[in-house]
Formats: C-alpha cells, structure tokens, sequence
C-alpha cells in the first residue's frame, strides 16, 4: 500500500510562520499526524488571494510551484484540514518531483474559484512571494528585513 502524502504549497509549510490561530491550529495538526519528507516541486501555478496563496495545476511544462511533501501517519488529520483549507479548495492527487529527483503521488490543494484580476506568483514560491509583499500582512519595511513570515497551506 502506498503512503498517504500531503503536498503544501502555503500556510501549511513549515519554514513558514503561522500568524493566525486556524492557521497555527491547522500545522499543529499536520505536525502531530505527519513527518516531512522534504521539499517538492509540482507542475501547477500558485496566486496570491490575500496573506494566503492559490494552487492551480494549469500552465506550462515548467510552470512549477514549490512546496513541501509531508508522509501522513495518521490519515483522520485530514478531515480536519480539508475544513481549515475551506470550501473553496478541492483536494487532488498530483505528481511531486522531489530534491532528490525521486517522483512522488500527495494530495494537495487545489482551488476552484475564478481567478480573475488575482496576481500570479511568477516564482512558484509562496514564501517568495511574501517576502516580498510585507504590505499583505500589514508589516511594516523595516519588519520586511526580517524573516517574518505567513502562510495558509
């Protein structure tokens, strides 16, 4: 039987700083029920809805959004992030390509609103992306310098 994996692209990293209490509940969650099997890559785009990011898996060969692969232990976590991700993400399997080259099958998820008029995030990295956009969390430029960070999946 193969492992459950979960692939997140966003709040759910863990080099991402949690700065909700759901978002801090939610890695609480996927820590205690799972173990990193470390960073991937997807075929896909990412968008930036608010503080919190959008994956799509459309585009080109080498649109490719970066994330992490998480090896789950305790399949009922699940249940309780498909309610943190919300209504407006739907969670499908895809394809990982690992650091390692190994490929791997994870769940992930993906969202299923329009995307019209929201901004792409060109690099693929959600933590990219916030480094750079210190506005969307309400920090401050010198705040920017620091390795403060948000996330959602």
């Amino acid at each position: 039987m193969n492992p459950l994996r979960l692939f997140t692209y966003g709040t759910l990293r863990s080099d991402v700083q949690r700065e909700t209490p759901a978002s801090m509940m939610a890695f609480r969650i996927l820590q205690g029920a799972a173990v990193s099997e470390g960073i991937g890559w997807a075929k896909g785009q990412l968008y930036a809805l608010s503080w919190y990011p959008a994956f799509v898996d459309r585009g080109m060969a080498a649109d490719q959004v970066r994330g992490e692969v998480w090896r789950v232990h305790r399949p009922q976590a699940i249940d309780l992030l498909n309610l943190y991700e919300g209504p407006d993400y739907l969670r499908q399997l895809l394809r990982v390509t690992l650091e390692n080259g190994r490929h791997v099958t994870a769940w992930t998820y993906k969202y299923k609103q329009s995307l019209r008029g929201v901004s792409r995030i060109a690099s693929g990295d959600y933590l990219d992306w916030v480094r750079g956009h210190p506005e969307a969390f309400g920090m401050s430029q010198r705040e920017q310098g620091s390795e403060h960070t948000v996330r959602r999946t």
